[in-house]
C-alpha cells in the first residue's frame, strides 16, 4: 500500500507542478516577486491554489471596504470604530454579521462557481491587468486595517486624533 501511495505521489507531482503554476498567476510584482514565507502553496493541487487566490482577492476587497468604513465612522462619530460595534443591541449584532457574511458568500458563490455533474466547480481566474493592482491594494488594506484596529485597541484613539489633532506626524498639520 505504501508503494502505491508513493507511486501516486510521484506521478501526481510529475503531472502538476504547483510552483510553476503559481508564478503564472497575477499578483506577483516587484520588489517581493513571489512571496510565500509560510509555504502554503507547496505541493497543492490547481483547484486549491485557485481557491486561495480567489480568497485573497475577496479578502482584499473586504479589507478595502473596511478601511473606508473605519475612516468614515471615526470621522462622523469621533470614537474608535472598533468600539462602535458595541453600541448596536446584541440581538442585532449577530443578525447583521450573519447577513453581511451570507451576502458576501452568496455573491461569491454565484460569481465564481458553476455546477457541473452535481459538483460545484471553481471558475478560472479572470486575468487582466487590474488584478495585480487590486491584489496589491487589497494586501495593503489588510495590513493597514490590522494596524488601525490594533492602535484603536491599545491606545483608544481614533486615527483622526492621531493624525490631525495631536500633531504626532511631522508635516501633516502645521
Amino acid at each position: 500500500m505504501k508503494i502505491i501511495n508513493l507511486f501516486l505521489l510521484i506521478f501526481r507531482n510529475n503531472i502538476f507542478k504547483s510552483d510553476e503554476y503559481i508564478k503564472t498567476l497575477p499578483g506577483i510584482s516587484e520588489p517581493l516577486n513571489f512571496f510565500d514565507p509560510l509555504k502554503l502553496s507547496n505541493n497543492k493541487e490547481k483547484y486549491i491554489i485557485d481557491f486561495y487566490h480567489k480568497a485573497e482577492i475577496k479578502h482584499g476587497r473586504i479589507a478595502m471596504l473596511s478601511i473606508f468604513g473605519i475612516l468614515t465612522q471615526e470621522l462622523i462619530f469621533n470614537i474608535p470604530a472598533i468600539y462602535q460595534y458595541n453600541l448596536i443591541p446584541s440581538n442585532l449584532q449577530i443578525t447583521m454579521l450573519l447577513l453581511y457574511i451570507s451576502i458576501i458568500e452568496s455573491i461569491d458563490l454565484i460569481k465564481n462557481y458553476k455546477l457541473e455533474n452535481n459538483y460545484l466547480i471553481l471558475n478560472p481566474i479572470e486575468i487582466n491587468s487590474n488584478i495585480t493592482k487590486e491584489l496589491n491594494h487589497g494586501r495593503l488594506a489588510m495590513i493597514l486595517s490590522i494596524i488601525i484596529l490594533f492602535n484603536e485597541i491599545t491606545k483608544r484613539e481614533t486615527l483622526y486624533d492621531i493624525l490631525f489633532y495631536k500633531n504626532r506626524l511631522v508635516g501633516i498639520c502645521a
